[in-house]
């Protein structure tokens, strides 16, 4: 079975996160047998400082945690960028943004991607701590960005994942 690659552009309001997590459902649903080679790759999260216990009570969030759920039903893998911090401030080291704060091995087995560099270090930037799954290399990644054809050197977690 081939891989098909499905771009879904969200950025960081909630109710775009839904739509996508709607699209991979329908697709899902549209051509049964995909999601045993499917991977869902997210590269944001929201805005707000979160726990996990106060992202599961926000009834605004409800709706995501829900479609995030009957994607790792199906046994599709949910891959998130951790998130990048202010690396001053001791306040914003830690995964605090839905949906990497639903993480839980057991109950919601998310895929949170750190930033690393090429010795396995932890880049100062990225978001760590017990939500934290993985770390991929993220620290002056050769990239190719959308405005050109002159690969740059890019940093942060969404490079790492």
């Amino acid at each position: 079975m081939q891989a098909t690659l499905i771009p879904v552009k969200t950025h960081t309001d909630v109710s775009e996160d839904f739509e996508g997590y709607k699209l991979i459902l329908k697709h899902i649903s549209d051509n049964p047998g995909h999601e045993k080679c499917s991977v869902v790759l997210q590269t944001s999260g929201t805005a707000p400082v979160y726990t996990r216990a106060e992202a599961m009570a926000d009834e605004t969030l409800q709706p995501a945690e829900e479609l995030l759920r009957k994607i790792l039903d199906k046994g599709i893998p949910v891959v998130l960028a951790a998130g990048n911090n202010d690396p001053y401030d001791e306040n914003k080291k830690i995964i605090n943004s839905a949906p990497q704060v639903y993480q839980d091995d057991e109950d919601f087995p998310l895929i949170n991607v750190g930033a690393a560099d090429f010795e396995g270090k932890r880049v100062r930037s990225s978001r760590y701590g017990d939500q934290l799954t993985i770390y991929a290399p993220g620290k002056d990644v050769a990239s190719l960005p959308k405005e050109g054809l002159v690969s740059k050197s890019m940093t942060g977690t969404s490079i790492g994942e």
